[in-house]
């Protein structure tokens, strides 16, 4: 791990333990919302957000942007000459919608 994500690692763990932030109250809030939340986290972005709400929170229809393997296998599977651009995952993704967390574990 890199010291610029350990750094971010201990913030998260201060801000925790000082009250300032809880992952529990998470749970009550929709994606958008708990997206919005964990990116205003210093080192958490799309990804990150969308990861801890496919995986941690078990929500059912997340697709993460920006997951390069998702991307190569969705490349493979639907035959294309290019890695598809997000608004096109976003667009093949669709299909398995409302259950892309799902899709996107199996294409793991």
């Amino acid at each position: 791990m890199t010291r610029q994500k350990s750094s971010y690692c201990i913030n998260v763990a201060e801000a925790v333990t000082d009250n300032k932030f809880s992952f529990t109250s998470l749970n009550k809030l929709d994606d958008y919302n708990t997206r919005q939340i964990l990116m205003k986290i210093k080192g958490a972005g799309s990804w990150t957000a969308d990861i801890y709400l496919l995986m941690a929170l078990c929500r059912p229809d997340i697709w993460p942007k920006g997951d390069i393997a998702l991307v190569k296998l969705m490349k493979k599977i639907k035959r294309l000459k290019d890695l598809p651009l997000y608004e096109e995952q976003l667009r093949v993704a669709e299909m398995w919608r409302p259950y892309r967390s799902v899709a996107a574990r199996m294409l793991w």
